[in-house]
This record gives structure tokens, sequence and C-alpha cells, in this order.
């Protein structure tokens, strides 16, 4: 399988666009839920930054639209695929997120949460990666499928309610902003329709060499100076400065990024 990734400078190309179009025709609504393909067609013209297309046999057989959330965070906002193509296809984007220590947020229906809440994807009940962020206990549905109406799988309801409860549902509009809601009345105040939060968090790689990085250079330094004097320097400069040169380093390669090839 090939991987294609297209950058927004003012507008996409219409090629890419088209692609979008047929797999969204094709595969973004199936009998399990899905994405409108007029909603993900729409979102890849007006708001998307960045498209991932992935090709089988030269064949166009998914895609996944995202955008930035500042310089450490990319939001996978739609992703569409040819049944046996999406395992593949979130696997590169996870690669693309980690090969530039960005964390990664979305919104998962909930035909796909026991999907993301698998170990091998790293995704978790959390609205954001900070330290103190609630994170929710995803172990009763890993890896299971949500089957036939919510409110008749008695796993799947009460994980929704405890979803709803914490305030992880991004639809908030009338009775959606309440907490204590059942999954009868989820379901028709239609409050599941945008997803659920969910984020996969950096694991600041760049952050720990740069802070490594420079350590050793300040140490080094306080060697040259004056061991006691030098070493108390090196250590404080090191500390200091690393943090800063990841964070120059992530915004000169996402601004390459979002230049457009």
């Amino acid at each position: 399988m090939q991987f294609d990734i297209f950058f927004k400078d003012t507008k996409f190309q219409e090629s890419v666009l088209k692609k979008v179009q047929s797999i969204s025709k094709r595969s973004c609504m199936t009998k399990d839920g899905g994405v409108y393909p007029s909603y993900a067609t729409k979102y890849a013209k007006n708001k998307a930054e960045i498209i991932f297309i992935a090709r089988h046999d030269s064949k166009a057989v998914g895609f996944i639209l995202a955008n930035m959330n500042g310089v450490n965070e990319i939001y996978l906002a739609v992703i569409c695929s040819d049944p046996g193509m999406g395992g593949p296809l979130i696997d590169f984007f996870l690669k693309y997120a980690d090969d530039r220590n960005l964390s990664v947020s979305l919104e998962a229906m909930p035909n796909v949460l026991g999907f993301y809440s698998k170990d091998k994807y790293g995704f978790q009940f959390r609205q954001s990666c900070s330290p103190n962020a609630q994170v929710i206990d995803a172990s009763p549905i890993v890896g299971r499928k949500l089957n036939g109406a919510l409110t008749d799988d008695s796993v799947f309801s009460k994980f929704i309610e405890q979803l709803q409860e914490h305030g992880f549902n991004k639809q908030k509009n009338g009775n959606c902003n309440k907490k204590n809601l059942k999954a009868s009345e989820i379901l028709e105040n239609h409050c599941e329709n945008d997803g659920y939060t969910m984020f996969r968090c950096g694991q600041s790689k760049g952050q720990s060499k740069g802070h490594a990085k420079g350590h050793a250079k300040g140490h080094a330094k306080g060697h040259a100076k004056g061991h006691a004097k030098g070493h108390a320097k090196g250590q404080s400069k090191g500390h200091a400065k690393a943090p800063l040169r990841r964070s120059n380093r992530i915004r000169r390669s996402i601004s390459r990024l979002q230049v457009g090839r």
C-alpha cells in the first residue's frame, strides 16, 4: 500500500478532492454507521489542512482529513476507507504523528469506540494531554464491537452514560449538555452524533532528547570553566533551553508542512 500526503496552501488541487469524493460515496457510510459523504467532501474542501490518501494497486482506497491544533497536536477529523484498508491507513497516520512528536485528538463515534480503545493505537478517553486530565477506563469496551442499537448493548450503554456524565460528548446542544442522561435519552437527543473525545498523547521524544543534549552541553561547559561553578550553570542552562529547542524545531517542521507542496 502507498500513501500520499497533501498540504493545503490556498486550496487543495481538484484531483485530490475528487479522490476524497469518490471514496466518500462508496465507503464513508456503512450499515454500522459512519460519516455522511457530503460532510466529508465539504470538510475536505473548506476545513481540512492536511489530506492523507491511501492507494492500493494505484487505486485510492482511503483518506484521512486532518488539522493542526497549535504546534503539538494534530486533529483527526474524518477517516474513510474501503474494507480492510483502514488499519494500514491509521497506522501510517499515527507514525506521521509520532515522527513529529505530535499528540492526536479525535471524536470517535459509538460504533468505533472499541476499535480506537485498543492498546495498539494508544488512544485514551481524556479531554487533553495535561498530566492532570481525567482519564476514563476503557477496559469494558476495548476491542468490543457494538452489536445492534446502543440501547441493546448493556456494556456500551453503561459506558456511553459514563462518558456523558463526564462531558466527553462533543455535542452539547439542548439536553446534551446534561450529565445524568440514560442511554435511551442520549439517543433520543442525538447526543452521540458528533462523537466522543479521545487523545493519543505524544511520547515527548524530542523533549527528552533535547533535554539530555542541553544538560550534557551545559555540563561540559561547566567543566571547562570550573567543575563546581560550571556544573551548576551547565545543569540549569541545559534544562532550561532543551524544551525551547524542541518547540522551535517543531514549529519549523510544521511551518514547512503547511506551506504546501
